[in-house]
């Protein structure tokens, strides 16, 4: 898929157990997912740590609760999206393969496409330890019963390949496996998480055989939106009426100083 603003990689470089090799990098010759954030909104999130910042603050009750509700509205208004993603989006690819560590899955994460409200990452499992998942998802289901998928997935997988797991197994057919079953279950997952955070997002993780035709959608409604945006914006700067007293030579002036003022404060996705 070609990646327009594109970033480098920032997980650090990885130690596969299989054989002691660095898995920093995608392996061309295996399937990868595409993990798909849009955000739809950020206000919420932005006004809830507006208001965190200023209860620790020293003021009257009353100076505050007003404070705090001018803030909150013009924070959600000139923080947008496109400067969460701006920090989310590195920051997921530095957690995503840590987190998942912890669960016995190892992966690389990078940072493929970047604009405005929308970015994608390309991830890809490239080993799994089979009874630190099992152990790691038990622990984890102590508190929460409902069986979750990477555990259905390394039981699936183990019984289907025996109770006896190799190197050759953890690091070939079970990363594929459990790779397949997370498809499914990770958006959700995610989206329920960034909701727990204030954030109104949309998550869809696909496999390289759908992900070409949900990429270019999004970018034309990214695209959509923005234009939206700049007409709107136009609309800010009216123009001079025909025959007032600036006289057409000054609303030519006008008009181009309009414009300029425009394209030096919006800065453009695409």
């Amino acid at each position: 898929m070609a990646a327009e603003n594109t970033t480098t990689p920032t997980a650090d470089p990885k130690t596969d157990d299989a054989g002691g090799e660095e898995a920093a990098n995608i392996h061309d010759e295996k399937p990868v997912l595409y993990v798909n954030v849009f955000l739809e909104d950020v206000s919420e999130a932005v006004k809830e740590g507006v208001a965190e910042k200023l209860a620790e603050k020293n003021l009257p009750p009353p100076l505050k609760e007003r404070l705090t509700k001018r803030l909150c509205h013009l924070a959600a208004d000139m923080v947008k999206a496109e400067k969460i993603v701006e920090k989310m989006a590195p920051k997921m690819c530095e957690e995503m393969p840590i987190k998942m560590k912890a669960k016995g899955i190892t992966v690389v994460a990078e940072e493929v496409y970047r604009g405005g409200p929308f970015f994608v990452l390309m991830l890809q499992v490239q080993h799994v330890d089979a009874a630190l998942m099992v152990e790691a998802q038990q622990e984890m289901e102590k508190e929460q019963p409902k069986e979750s998928w990477t555990t259905k997935a390394s039981r699936g997988g183990l019984n289907m390949v025996g109770l006896t797991v190799t190197d050759p197994i953890q690091s070939g057919y079970l990363p594929s496996f459990v790779q397949s079953k997370m498809q499914p279950e990770m958006g959700p997952m995610m989206q329920a998480e960034l909701a727990e955070k204030k954030l109104k997002a949309s998550c869809e993780v696909l496999g390289e055989d759908k992900e070409a035709r949900f990429f270019f959608a999004m970018v034309s409604r990214v695209r959509a939106e923005e234009e939206a945006k700049v007409a709107e914006k136009k609309k800010s700067f009216p123009l001079p009426l025909a025959g007032g007293p600036f006289g057409k030579k000054s609303q030519c002036r006008m008009s181009a100083a309009s414009c300029c003022l425009y394209d030096s404060t919006n800065e453009r996705t695409f």
